[in-house]
């Protein structure tokens, strides 16, 4: 409803990759506010999604993060990140699905920032099966909003990547791996960089 009520018409693809069962760690780019709104309704996927601290704050928001049950992360804070992510392997290690966006916080600039390490460190920990996502189009809907016209937005699941079975050298091209599916697909997907 929220993508609807603000005008942004959401493609999905890729709902074939969903694997089945728990023990999922999706992993997407991230855009804009909406991703998440995006991920819930349209791609109709639910999980615990890793979000900052200051969510907590923002009324309604903090009330869809509680009922998603969602992992606080303390960005300022080295110890309570390494908390947020033992937190987080332990929901996926009990069956639990996570989403999680590796750059760390929103591109403003259409470009698809840096991994952080310890995103790879929350599913390889708990031997999930990583699911890349790639977003785009969704700033234009509500950070970068400039008229009131329909906006194009996509989100694109990518093949699973079972991390369980990696050996070392494997384990240490998994970023690239990860990052390299998002890369990729989005640059195939349509619309503005």
């Amino acid at each position: 409803m929220v993508c609807f009520f603000l005008g942004v018409r959401v493609h999905v693809d890729g709902l074939e990759h969903v694997p089945e069962g728990g023990n999922v760690c999706y992993m997407s780019n991230h855009q804009s506010m909406l991703d998440i709104a995006s991920f819930v309704g349209p791609a109709g996927l639910w999980a615990s999604v890793v979000v900052k601290a200051e969510i907590k704050k923002v009324p309604i928001l903090n009330m869809w993060c509680n009922a998603l049950d969602c992992v606080y992360i303390e960005r300022k804070s080295p110890r309570d990140s390494m908390k947020a992510i033992f937190r987080g392997v332990e929901k996926l290690k009990a069956g639990g699905t996570i989403l999680i966006y590796p750059e760390g916080t929103r591109s403003k600039t259409g470009k698809i920032g840096e991994l952080k390490a310890g995103s790879l460190k929350l599913a390889t920990r708990a031997k999930a099966t990583i699911v890349p996502i790639t977003v785009k189009g969704m700033r234009p809907g509500l950070e970068a909003i400039k008229n009131f016209k329909i906006v194009d937005a996509y989100v694109s699941i990518g093949a699973p990547i079972p991390t369980a079975d990696l050996d070392d050298e494997a384990l240490k091209g998994l970023d690239q791996v990860v990052y390299g599916a998002i890369a990729k697909r989005y640059e195939e997907l349509p619309g503005q960089h």
